[in-house]
């Protein structure tokens, strides 16, 4: 790791402090190097998200692995049958309370079992770094249990590829995130 994922955070998230318009110049030379390598956007953008919405824990635990560069991040947002269409999310977020009723109180946040497909996923799936740190667009579904039309009980839920503890130890255990194919970007060879 060259340090660049986090060169304009502070020191507590392992950065230098630097003017952002450095870091992205020190980043273009990675990006140059190899598009799909080099294309650390997403898991800078997932670390940022994090550090301004996330929980303290969840900063600690999943932005400041981003930023060490030991694991990626991705956003999973567009869906097949609605491409980018935030009203047509069929993702599905059902509390997870297959452990018990604590589904709320995990020191991570309110655990929920996701059922659906995203598509678009840069850098979904690789080996490159030791896991890989998901931000999925779901549904919560109303009292009913049927998803409410619209935008209305959408929210994002972190989905690490390998399931981890709340000191950031990989647990042994992959989520049940699968790739099912594989586009082949324009320049990501």
């Amino acid at each position: 790791n060259s340090g660049m994922l986090a060169a304009a955070q502070s020191a507590q998230w392992g950065g230098m402090q630097l003017p952002f318009t450095v870091e992205s110049a020190g980043n273009s030379f990675f990006a140059c190097a190899s598009v799909s390598i080099g294309a650390h956007m997403l898991t800078v953008g997932n670390a940022n998200l994090l550090l301004a919405h996330g929980t303290p824990k969840q900063q600690q635990v999943f932005a400041q692995r981003e930023f060490s560069g030991l694991w990626a991040g991705t956003m999973c947002l567009s869906e097949p049958q609605a491409g980018s269409s935030l009203s047509d999310v069929a993702t599905r977020a059902e509390p997870d309370v297959t452990d018990g009723a604590d589904f709320e109180t995990d020191p991570l946040g309110p655990r929920y079992r996701l059922t659906g497909n995203k598509m678009w996923i840069s850098g979904g799936e690789h080996e490159i770094t030791e896991n890989i740190v998901h931000l999925v667009l779901a549904k919560i579904p109303g009292p009913d249990g049927r998803l409410i039309p619209g935008t209305k009980g959408i929210s994002l839920f972190i989905v690490p590829k390998k399931l981890v503890n709340e000191r950031a130890e990989l647990i042994g255990e992959r989520n049940d995130v699968v790739l099912a194919g594989l586009n082949h970007k324009l320049g990501y060879r």
